[in-house]
C-alpha cells in the first residue's frame, strides 16, 4: 500500500511525462487502468481527476511555447524527487511497474524519442532497475526484433509459430502477441500489435499499449484458443520436462462403510507442472477425494495412474513419488525448526552424510524463506514461537525434503491471514516449475489465490463432481448453465478481480417462492449439477508417450530410523520443560509420601522406636509401589503415539518402519521407568529403612512399569481423544488394585471366581499379582534373617500340617466312614467316595514320599473294598506316619536349633542375630505369606485335603506340563516340566506379558478391535 503523498506525487510524475506526447485520451486510459489495478473503481476515477487537473495546468503553462519533447529543467528536478520518494516506500516490483507505465505513455505516438529514452533511463537509474533488466522493458516498448533482443525472457505467440526465440503458433491469431518475463520480481508484461479486438481480464487491449500479465490472467479473443497465465508460466520455465508425470483419473467412486456415497465417479487427467485446486461446500468430500487420489483411501470402484501403474494395485512400485501435507500441522512442538526437518532428513535421506543433510536442511529452509526462523522452537498454536504462515510453510518443507514429484495439501492456507494464504500459494505455484503436480484442497480463497490455479475441480453435497477445468472460466460456465446475461464477464473488467463467491452463489441458489422468500429447495439439484459436468467434461488425454521410472528412494534402514527415532523423541523431550519437571518430580514425591505415610511404630511405648521388624504396613507399602508403578509408566506412555499421530500420517508417505518407531518408543520410555523407579525404591527404601531387597524391589517395579509402558501405547494407539485416553487409565489401574491379592483375597472373591485355594484366572491376568507376589516371596526367603532358617522351618512346617491337621483329620473323616458304608443314600455315598479317594491318594503319595511307610493296600481304599478290618489296618498305618512326622519335626528343630547355635556362638552373635531380625525381617510379610489368619488349615481340592496355610514353604502339585497355576507366595512355581523360582517366574511372566501387549501393538491389535466396535454400532471411525 502506497501513502497517498506518494499517490499524487506520481499522479503529477504520469501528468509530466504525458505532456511529452500531447496524447491525452491514451494517456488518461494508461493512468486510469494503473490506478484501478491498485485502487477501487471509485477511488481510481476520484484519482484520475488530479491527473486531468494537472495535464490542463500544463496545457496552460506551456501556451505559446515551442513543442518541445525533452522536460524543463524544473520538471527533472521533480521527476527526480518524486523517483526519490519511490525508492523509500515501494517495493521492486511496484517500481517495475512504474517504469512499465511510464514507457506505456511514452510510445503512445509508436515512438520514443531521444528526450524520452532520456528521462526513462535515468528514471531507470534512480530507481534501481537492474541494467539488463530495464535494457528489456526498453527492448519490448519500443518493439525490437526478436533478432535483437535477449531472447530468453521473450515469448511470442503468432500464427505460424515461427521466429526468433520461444514462439508459440495460434492459428486464428490476428496479428502477434509478445510477452516480456521479468525475473527480478517474476512477472510478466504483455502487448499486442494488429488490428483485431482482444480482451485480457475481460478488458480490451489496444494495439501497442502494454499491460500487466499478472497470475491467473486470461486473454481472448473471438475464434482464438484463451491464453492462460498457466501456459505463459509453461512456456517461459521449458515445461516440457525429460521425465513429466501424468496422473490419470479413472472414473473412480468411494463408499464408506455402511453404504453412504463418498465421492461419485469422476475422472480426470493432470501432467506435471500444475496447480489443481479442489473445492466444495462442507460435507462434498473435498478431503475424501485428496485422500483417494493419493492413495490413503482405496476407492471401491474405478483406477488412478501415476504414468500408466496402478497406485491402489501397484502402491510400492510408486514409493516416493507422493507426498502429503495434512491441514493438521506435523510438527514436533518441543524441537526447533531446522531439527524438525534435520531428523525427517535422516529418515528419508539416509545416503547422505550428516554434513550433507545439514546442506539440504539449509537450502530446503532457504528456498522457502524461513531460513532465519531455523533456530525458533515451532511451538504449538496455543504458544505460538513461530507464526501460522511459517508453520505451514515449515510443513511444506517437510515433505519437499524427499522430493516427491505429486504433493497433496488439505487447505494449506485455512487458519491464515490473507498475506499469508497468498504466500503459501506463492510458493506452491513456484514449485510446480520444478516438474511437480500439485494438489490442495482450498476455501474461500480471493481472487489472487484463485488466479494462481492451473485446474480446478470443484465437488457438491454428496460427493457430486460439477466441474473440472480452467477455474477462471468456471465462472462463465456456471453463469451458461443458468442463462445469466454476460455469462462471458468472468474478470471484473475494471480491477482485474475473479470472485470464486460466484460459484458458489450460482450453485447453491435457492428457489423462491410465490412471496418473493427463499426456500430451502435447491434451484439446481447436485444430482443435476453432476449431470451437466458429465455431459460437457472433455476428458484430456496424455499429450506424449510417458515411461515409468521408478522414483528414486533413499529411506534409512530399520537400525537407522530406530536411532534417528530416538534420537528425535529424546530430544523433544528435553525440549520440553514442564514434561521433565513432572516426570523429575512425581516418583520422588510419591515415594516420599507413601513411605512417610507408611512409616508406623508404637508410640504407647515410651521406649519404642521405629524398625522394619514391627512396621505392619509393610506389605501395603510394596502392594501401593507397585500401582505407583504401573500407574506411573501409564501416565508416561498413554499420549505417546496419540501425540505423535499427525507426524505418523505424514511418515506413512515415506514406507518407515512401525516396528523401529515402536522399538524407539520403548526404548525411550524403558529408560525413563528405570530411573523413575530406581529414584523411587532408594527414597522408599531409606525412609522405611529397607535393606537386603533393593534389586529384586527395583526389577520388579521397573518390570511392572514397562508392562504399562506397553499398556499405554496400545491405548495411546487405539483411541483419538486424549479425554477417553486419560479416562481409561483409572479403568485399567483399579483392576489391578482390587485383584492384587492383598485389597481381597483370592479365597475371598466370589465362589464364581475362585476355587477358594489357587490363584483363580482373573488374578493371573493382573500384572500387580505377579509382581507384588515376587517382593513378598523374595523378602521372605532372602532377608539375611530368615534364610539360613527357610530349610528346617520348612521341614518343621510341612511335618507339623500332617502330624496335627491332615492326619487327625483324615483319622476323623475314616472313622465316620463305618457308618456311612451302612447308609444307601445318595448324598452320603458321595460323601464316602469322596472321604476314602483322599484317603487313598494320601496315602499312595505318601508311600512314594516315604517307601519305608508305604501302605500295601492302598489301593483297596474304596467303596468297593473298604470294610472294618481294612479302615482299622489304615488307622493304624495313620498312626505311624504321625509318629515318622514327629520324628521328622523334631530332626528340623534340631537343625534349627544347631544353625541358630551357631551363629549365637560367634562374638556378638546374639546381638547380631537380633540386629538381623530388626532389620531384615518384617513379621507382617511373614504373616501374610505363611497365611497366618488361615481360618482352617486343611482345605479339601481335587478329591484330596491340601494345606491352605503356610504356601511359602509348599511346593505346588502340578497337573500337566504348563501348569503354572498355584497358592499365592508359594516359593516355586512348575512349568515346562521343572520347578522355578516364584520371583523370577513372575519377572518373565510380566515380561510375556509386555512382549504380548507389544505384537499387538505392532500389529495395531486393539485399534482394530476398537474400529471395529465403531462400525458395529454404526459410528464413522475416524
Amino acid at each position: 500500500m502506497m501513502s497517498e503523498k506518494l499517490l499524487m506525487s506520481l499522479i503529477q510524475l504520469f501528468a509530466i511525462i504525458a505532456k511529452l506526447d500531447f496524447f491525452d485520451l491514451y494517456s488518461r486510459s494508461v493512468v486510469l487502468n494503473f490506478l484501478a489495478s491498485r485502487l477501487s473503481q471509485d477511488e481510481a476515477e476520484r484519482y484520475i481527476i488530479h491527473f486531468d487537473r494537472h495535464l490542463i495546468e500544463m496545457t496552460k503553462a506551456n501556451e505559446g511555447k515551442a513543442v518541445s519533447n525533452r522536460l524543463s529543467v524544473k520538471d527533472n528536478a521533480r521527476v527526480l524527487l518524486i523517483c526519490s520518494q519511490i525508492n523509500q516506500e515501494l517495493t521492486q516490483a511496484d517500481k517495475i511497474a512504474i517504469l512499465v507505465v511510464v514507457f506505456d505513455l511514452i510510445s503512445a505516438n509508436d515512438e520514443i524519442s531521444a528526450g524520452e529514452l532520456d528521462l526513462v533511463t535515468t528514471m531507470g537509474d534512480v530507481l534501481n532497475i537492474a541494467q539488463h533488466e530495464y535494457q528489456m522493458i526498453s527492448d519490448f516498448a519500443m518493439d525490437k526484433t526478436p533478432s535483437e533482443i535477449n531472447e530468453p525472457y521473450f515469448l511470442t505467440f503468432n500464427s505460424i509459430g515461427e521466429g526468433y526465440g520461444k514462439v508459440i503458433a495460434k492459428p486464428d491469431l490476428q496479428g502477434t502477441i509478445r510477452l516480456l518475463h521479468l525475473p527480478s520480481i517474476n512477472n510478466y508484461i504483455i502487448k499486442y500489435k494488429g488490428k483485431a479486438k482482444y480482451w485480457l481480464n475481460a478488458q480490451s487491449m489496444p494495439n501497442g499499449r502494454i499491460f500487466n500479465f499478472t497470475t491467473g490472467s486470461i486473454l481472448r479473443g473471438a475464434k482464438l484458443a484463451p491464453i492462460y497465465f498457466s501456459d505463459v508460466v509453461a512456456a517461459f520455465s521449458g515445461n516440457v520436462y525429460a521425465n513429466p508425470i501424468v496422473f490419470e483419473v479413472k472414473d473412480i467412486a468411494y463408499q464408506f462403510v455402511g453404504g453412504k456415497v463418498g465421492l461419485h465417479p469422476f475422472s480426470m487427467t493432470e501432467e506435471s507442472g500444475n496447480l489443481v485446486g479442489i473445492m466444495g461446500p462442507s460435507g462434498a468430500g473435498k478431503s475424501t477425494l485428496l485422500e483417494l487420489l493419493n492413495g490413503t483411501l482405496t476407492p471401491s470402484k474405478g483406477n488412478i495412474l501415476i504414468n500408466g501403474v496402478d497406485l491402489t494395485t501397484e502402491k510400492d512400485k510408486l514409493e516416493g513419488y507422493i507426498g502429503y501435507v495434512p491441514q493438521d500441522d506435523l510438527l514436533i512442538e518441543d524441537l526447533s525448526v531446522y531439527e524438525n526437518l534435520f531428523y525427517a532428513a535422516k529418515l528419508s535421506l539416509a545416503h547422505l552424510n550428516t554434513v550433507e543433510i545439514n546442506e539440504v536442511v539449509n537450502q530446503t529452509l532457504e528456498s522457502l524463506a524461513i531460513k532465519d526462523i531455523s533456530h525458533l522452537k515451532v511451538g504449538n498454536p496455543l504458544s505460538k514461537t513461530i507464526s501460522g504462515g511459517e508453520r505451514k510453510r515449515v510443513n511444506i518443507a517437510l515433505e519437499l525434503l524427499r522430493q516427491p514429484s505429486i504433493l497433496f495439501l488439505d487447505e494449506p492456507t485455512s487458519g491464515l491471514s490473507s498475506r499469508n494464504s497468498l504466500s503459501i500459494m506463492d510458493l506452491l505455484k513456484q514449485l510446480t516449475l520444478t516438474n511437480k503436480l500439485i494438489f490442495v484442497v482450498i476455501h474461500q480463497p480471493s481472487s489472487d489465490i484463485f488466479k494462481m490455479l492451473d485446474k480446478l475441480v470443484i465437488l457438491d453435497t454428496g460427493g457430486y463432481p460439477i466441474y473440472y477445468g480452467n477455474p477462471v472460466e468456471a465462472i462463465g460456465y456456471f453463469k451458461e448453465r443458468v442463462n445469466q446475461i454476460r455469462a462471458g464477464d468472468t474478470v471484473c473488467p475494471e480491477c482485474g478481480n475473479v470472485n470464486p463467491e460466484q460459484i458458489f452463489d450460482i450453485i447453491e441458489t435457492k428457489v423462491v417462492n410465490e412471496f418473493g422468500r427463499f426456500t430451502n429447495k435447491r434451484r439446481v439439484t447436485p444430482e443435476a449439477w453432476n449431470l451437466y459436468y458429465r455431459e460437457f467434461l472433455q476428458k484430456t488425454k496424455p499429450k506424449r508417450e510417458i515411461v515409468f521410472e521408478k522414483a528414486h528412494t533413499n529411506i534409512a534402514n530399520q537400525l537407522q530410523q530406530w536411532l534417528v527415532f530416538i534420537s528425535r523423541d529424546v530430544k523433544a523431550k528435553l525440549r520440553n520443560k514442564q514434561y521433565l519437571l513432572v516426570n523429575a518430580l512425581q516418583t520422588p514425591l510419591l515415594a516420599l509420601v507413601l513411605a512417610f505415610v507408611n512409616r508406623y511404630y508404637d508410640t504407647t511405648n515410651p521406649d519404642s522406636e521405629y524398625s522394619l521388624n514391627q512396621n505392619s504396613n509393610i506389605p501395603v507399602y510394596f502392594f501401593m509401589s507397585i500401582i505407583v508403578a504401573l500407574f506411573t509408566g501409564l501416565i508416561i506412555s498413554a499420549e505417546e503415539i496419540y501425540h505423535d499421530r499427525k507426524i505418523l500420517k505424514r511418515e506413512k508417505f515415506l514406507k518407515l518402519s512401525r516396528l523401529s518407531y515402536l522399538f524407539s518408543k520403548v526404548s525411550v520410555l524403558f529408560t525413563l521407568s528405570a530411573i523413575q523407579m530406581l529414584v523411587f525404591v532408594l527414597i522408599g527404601n531409606y525412609v522405611l529403612e529397607i535393606e537386603g531387597i533393593t534389586i529384586m524391589n527395583w526389577l520388579v517395579m521397573f518390570s511392572l512399569a514397562c508392562f504399562a509402558n506397553t499398556l499405554g501405547l496400545n491405548i495411546s494407539s487405539a483411541f483419538n481423544s486424549a479425554v477417553t485416553i486419560y479416562i481409561l487409565i483409572p479403568i485399567l489401574l483399579i483392576p489391578q488394585l482390587i485383584l492384587g491379592g492383598i485389597v481381597i483375597k483370592y479365597d475371598k472373591l466370589n465362589p464364581l471366581l475362585t476355587d477358594g485355594y489357587k490363584v483363580p484366572f482373573i488374578g493371573q491376568a493382573m500384572a500387580s499379582r505377579w509382581g507384588f507376589e515376587a517382593i513378598m516371596v523374595h523378602q521372605f526367603m532372602e532377608n539375611p534373617y530368615n534364610k539360613p532358617f527357610y530349610g528346617p522351618d520348612s521341614r518343621m512346617a510341612n511335618a507339623e500340617f500332617k502330624k496335627n491337621f491332615l492326619i487327625p483329620e483324615l483319622q476323623a473323616k475314616l472313622e465316620g466312614c463305618y457308618m456311612l458304608t451302612l447308609n444307601s443314600d445318595e448324598n452320603q455315598q458321595q460323601q464316602l467316595t469322596s472321604t476314602l479317594d483322599a484317603v487313598r491318594l494320601f496315602l499312595i503319595e505318601e508311600g512314594k514320599q516315604n517307601p519305608k511307610y508305604a501302605f500295601p493296600q492302598a489301593n483297596l481304599v474304596t467303596t468297593t473294598n473298604f470294610e472294618p478290618k481294612l479302615g482299622e489296618a489304615v488307622n493304624a498305618h495313620l498312626l505311624n506316619l504321625k509318629t515318622l512326622y514327629v520324628e521328622k519335626f523334631n530332626q528340623a528343630n534340631a537343625d534349627k536349633q544347631r544353625i541358630l547355635n551357631q551363629m549365637i556362638s560367634k562374638v556378638n552373635g546374639a546381638e547380631q542375630l537380633q540386629y538381623l531380625q530388626k532389620t531384615y525381617q518384617n513379621t507382617a510379610i511373614n504373616d501374610l505369606v505363611l497365611y497366618k489368619d488361615a481360618e482352617t488349615h486343611v482345605w479339601p481340592y481335587n478329591n484330596s485335603y491340601v494345606e491352605k496355610s503356610n504356601p511359602i514353604y509348599n511346593a505346588p502339585t502340578p497337573s500337566g506340563y504348563l501348569d503354572f497355576s498355584a497358592q499365592m507366595f508359594t516359593p516355586v512355581v512348575w512349568f515346562m516340566g521343572r520347578y522355578w523360582p516364584t520371583p523370577w517366574f513372575n519377572l518373565a511372566v510380566v515380561w510375556a506379558m509386555s512382549g504380548l501387549l507389544f505384537l499387538n501393538l505392532q500389529f495395531n491389535g486393539l485399534k482394530k478391535f476398537v474400529d471395529f466396535c465403531g462400525r458395529s454400532f454404526g459410528r464413522p471411525v475416524k
